[in-house]
């Protein structure tokens, strides 16, 4: 029985430790292959973009009781939200993220960035904000069984349109291998991903 224990202890630490040690790592290898201005436009527009979601839960009223980094990004756990609220608050993210567009003739290297993270946030795959939003959109219009096969249909299409894209910009456009690539890691992330319904808590990115 103490032998149980102490692997239950010790799986707990790892999976608490390990995806911060590999956080730790990608930043390491960023900072000496990505130029310091970069990182830092990244950063500000990461900020903004948990900023909104952060205003949306305050606004809702909704407790936060967690804030953490995976290799996503930023993520905070939060207390059960309503399809209402947690429409609002998912695009709240992308919404005052895409404002720094505004800003593009001052901070280009933010603009980009934010239009980066916006865009992929924005894409109609389950956790991604605009994956939520969908998702509680159609919750609220069409209820438990039509719902989810409407967002099946969606996110289908959307790995169809990346996998087109991909290829386009890589044998068209000879952008190189790397926007193949990022659909790949895309594609493998979200296709993998259990997307249970947490009852105790729920996440925002």
């Amino acid at each position: 029985m103490l032998a149980r224990y102490r692997l239950f202890v010790w799986k707990s630490f790892l999976m608490r430790v390990f995806p911060n040690m590999l956080v730790f790592f990608a930043a390491a290898i960023s900072l000496l292959l990505i130029p310091l201005p970069w990182i830092t436009a990244w950063f500000i527009a990461v900020f903004i973009h948990e900023l909104g979601h952060y205003i949306a839960l305050k606004i809702c009223r909704i407790p936060i009781y967690h804030l953490g980094m995976k290799l996503t990004g930023l993520y905070m756990e939060t207390a059960p939200m309503s399809r209402g609220q947690e429409l609002v608050c998912s695009l709240a993210g992308p919404l005052l993220g895409s404002s720094l567009l505004l800003l593009s003739h001052y901070f280009p290297r933010v603009a980009i960035c934010s239009f980066v993270q916006t865009f992929y946030n924005l894409l109609p795959l389950y956790p991604l904000d605009g994956g939520r939003g969908v998702r509680c959109l159609l919750l609220l219009l069409c209820g438990d069984d039509k719902s989810a096969q409407i967002e099946r249909l969606i996110r289908y299409i959307c790995y169809g349109a990346l996998i087109v894209l991909g290829g386009v910009a890589t044998f068209v456009w000879k952008i190189g291998i790397m926007p193949s690539l990022i659909v790949l890691g895309i594609l493998y992330r979200n296709w993998n991903l259990k997307t249970p319904c947490k009852e105790a808590e729920q996440i925002v990115q």
